[in-house]
């Protein structure tokens, strides 16, 4: 699955309740089907630290997964 951020928050990915709904809405559920997900940034300039936090943090603990950053 990928999710294209920049869809949800446009250029500054700032809102962490938007980062909380694609959490629970779409990531949770593709990483209990162990499906590999792809958060795709493009056209994103900048990102807050509590939107990464409430994005991926949970996931992160949850999950015995391998994440791949690609700048």
């Amino acid at each position: 699955m990928e999710i294209k951020i920049f869809d949800y928050t446009g250029d500054f990915a700032e809102n962490k309740d938007v980062a909380r709904d694609l959490r629970i809405e779409r990531v949770i559920p593709c990483l209990k089907r162990r499906e590999e997900i792809i958060l795709d940034f493009a056209d994103v300039r900048g990102a807050t630290q509590s939107f990464m936090h409430a994005l991926i943090s949970d996931a992160v603990r949850q999950y015995d997964y391998t994440f791949d950053c690609i700048l």
